[in-house]
């Protein structure tokens, strides 16, 4: 879909997202349409369809899914003869012991999550986690024109963004099961650090960089955000997690939304994208750091049912008798 954005018209005159990026008589055409017209009329891209077609496309591919979904998607395992996790006599295998003993056993209500310091020590990570790619989606392809990319490879590194992102989620999937999950979230903010440094260096001579940077703003927000959501629910629950997961989804949008106004805002000053990506990577810096700080809290004893309590303090104290008799 992403390199449907690059295919315009083939009558379109070019003038499409010409970009006024300063306060002069003169625009700079850092938004080159992506057409097959300058603004003089010569042929410059590769356009063969129009934006009706592209969203017909766009129309057609969702139904096929939407049927492949109805037909072939079901809702239990029992359904395709098969058992929840192989059957309730299965033992569990070593990792997956490991990765469920991470899983909280405490019902938290939300209230009681937001009291955590963990919760917002993850709001800030989120919020490292989307800003950077909402700037990136609204100011990419600016940035590659600028530089004087030519419309198709543009495109077509959008496009390996949106891939980069769905190889991210893999990966962070995989490392959730195989660490504890905000060391996992903090490993994906290299992928903003290297990715902002590659950005930086874009050129039309070079495109192994801009396609390298996209790749990982793209594997850096999908690792995040499948970290992001997996830690969360590791932390509280799957009780809590509907709502808890939703206002942290809500408060980190409303940090992010002005993403694309303020790296717009940052080019009209300083004609350049070299400080948004800067502070993108001043953000994931601060993700990591804020990470540091989030481990996995402790459920309120209060809340503890009273059994649950004396058991545990039992099991305490018949503990610190035997390291007592030990010594002695």
């Amino acid at each position: 879909m992403a390199l449907l954005g690059g295919i315009w018209g083939a009558g379109g005159n070019g003038n499409q997202f010409r970009d006024y990026h300063s306060g002069g008589d003169s625009d700079h055409q850092m938004v080159q349409p992506l057409s097959r017209k300058d603004h003089g009329g010569d042929a410059v891209g590769f356009g063969v369809c129009g934006f009706f077609q592209a969203w017909a496309i766009v129309a057609v591919v969702s139904v096929l899914s939407a049927m492949v979904a109805f037909l072939f998607v079901r809702e239990h395992p029992e359904d395709l003869g098969q058992m929840v996790d192989g059957g309730a006599a299965a033992a569990p295998p070593p990792k997956s012991a490991a990765a469920s003993a991470r899983v909280t056993k405490f019902s938290w209500k939300p209230h009681q999550a937001y009291r955590t310091r963990a919760y917002w020590m993850i709001l800030i990570g989120a919020i490292s986690c989307q800003f950077p790619f909402f700037f990136f989606t609204a100011h990419w392809l600016l940035h590659l024109k600028g530089a004087g990319v030519r419309p198709a490879d543009a495109a077509f590194a959008m496009g390996l963004f949106t891939l980069g992102a769905v190889f991210g989620r893999l990966i962070g999937g995989w490392l959730m099961d195989a660490m504890e999950g905000r060391y996992a979230f903090m490993l994906g903010f290299c992928c903003y650090f290297l990715g902002s440094f590659l950005a930086i260096r874009v050129s039309s001579d070079a495109l192994w960089v801009a396609y390298s940077a996209a790749i990982l703003y793209g594997m850096g927000f999908g690792w995040t955000f499948i970290s992001l959501t997996t830690v969360t629910g590791h932390y509280y629950g799957p009780v809590a997690f509907p709502k808890v997961s939703g206002m942290m989804l809500l408060l980190a949008a409303l940090f992010c939304s002005p993403a694309g106004y303020l790296g717009g805002k940052l080019f009209d000053v300083f004609h350049s994208y070299k400080i948004a990506f800067e502070i993108n990577s001043g953000l994931a810096a601060t993700g990591i750091m804020a990470l540091f700080f989030a481990q996995k809290p402790e459920p309120p004893e209060a809340e503890i049912p009273c059994d649950e309590r004396v058991r545990s303090g039992g099991e305490r104290a018949k503990k610190d008798g035997w390291e007592t008799r030990i010594r002695t």
